[in-house]
């Protein structure tokens, strides 16, 4: 019996050991800053998009620039149309984006925003009109 209360005992105390170095690890990288690893690249802009109304379902292309980085690297790209996460169907170049109208009240017009990674984010006010 001695010798299972020993091992037990030594169990808890490596569980001890590699909880207390995991959590000063944790520590440590919270209070370091992590350089980014990807070059920004030029901001991006949303300059239109066609069409300008339309129902849910409806495919929307985004003009703007910069949608793409150095050699036709893509950004990861969030489209919301009034607070509302969009399907990106496809980015279709550097200055065109096809999404896809998500649910939406006839009548109602949207902001239309976009955040790019790297590259920031971009909105058009009052762009999208629901029919």
């Amino acid at each position: 019996m001695t010798r299972a209360i020993l091992i037990a005992i030594g169990v808890v105390s490596a569980i001890l050991i590699l909880l207390g170095r995991f959590a000063r690890e944790e520590q440590h990288e919270e209070e370091v800053a992590v350089p980014r690893l990807r070059d920004p690249g030029p901001p991006v802009t949303l300059t239109g998009l066609d069409p300008v109304e339309g129902e849910t379902g409806t495919p929307v292309i985004l003009h703007g620039t910069n949608f793409t980085l150095d050699r036709g690297m893509r950004r990861m790209v969030a489209v919301h149309f009034g607070g509302k996460l969009v399907k990106v169907i496809r980015v279709a170049s550097d200055h065109e984006l096809i999404v896809e109208v998500p649910r939406g009240k006839p009548g109602d017009v949207v902001d239309v925003h976009a955040t790019f990674d790297p590259g920031g984010k971009t909105k058009l006010a009052k762009a999208f009109t629901y029919r």
